[in-house]
């Protein structure tokens, strides 16, 4: 009974512990795009993902993706650019943002290339996170070889939907952007109940269990 209740308490904590947030984050669900389409606001290309003002190049085969075949480049046709996916929360609870980036290294005049991540709360209509930009150094690489690096962030959510939103602009020019794929959003490692509190609860539990256990046979 006791090894039964552990693990299902591990198997629970697991779950929610790594339980991803963000539907689609590697862009591999959507329209049929060739080696690149351009979405435009509004457009259910990109499945669970929203192009909210400017225009974002859905890349197929153009370039290596950093996981499976598909992945964003922030600048399409107008600029600034928004692609935001609002997330399902739990308020006061603290979460881990990660992503890859890249950029495309066709065309001129910027090699670096910037990128903004902004957090909202949606029901209360304030801004959670706005960062710095994001760099990427496009020299060197090719579409071959995109050299993806991660990043990554925490933040506490303020309401049951927070919206996730990457943004490219006003100031860089059109149409080479910072290139995206890979998106996460899980609960930050602080907001993960400690292994031993919950082998403490399970032995807890399977003590209440014995007891009942012997109490129905002593009866």
């Amino acid at each position: 009974m006791r090894k039964f209740l552990l693990a299902c308490l591990a198997a629970a904590a697991c779950t929610g512990a790594h339980a991803e947030l963000v539907v689609n984050g590697s862009f591999e669900s959507g329209s049929e795009t060739g080696t690149f389409i351009t979405v435009g606001p509004n457009s259910a290309a990109i499945t669970g993902w929203t192009v909210g003002k400017g225009s974002v190049d859905y890349i197929g085969g153009l370039w290596q993706a950093a996981n499976g075949s598909r992945s964003i480049d922030l600048a399409g046709s107008s600029n600034p650019t928004t692609l935001f996916q609002d997330l399902a929360t739990a308020a006061g609870s603290s979460y881990r943002v990660s992503f890859f980036m890249s950029g495309n290294p066709d065309g001129a005049p910027l090699p670096v290339k910037p990128m903004s991540v902004a957090v909202y709360d949606v029901i209360g209509g304030v801004s959670l996170i706005e960062s710095n930009p994001f760099t990427f150094d496009t020299t060197g690489i090719s579409f071959t070889n995109m050299r993806w690096t991660q990043y990554a962030f925490d933040f506490v959510a303020a309401s049951t939907s927070t919206r996730l939103s990457f943004e490219f602009g006003p100031d860089a020019s059109c149409c080479y952007g910072p290139a995206l794929d890979q998106v996460s959003t899980v609960l930050a490692p602080a907001s993960v109940p400690a292994p031993g509190t919950l082998l403490l609860l399970g032995a807890g539990l399977a003590t209440i269990g014995a007891a009942g256990g012997r109490r129905r046979a002593k009866a």
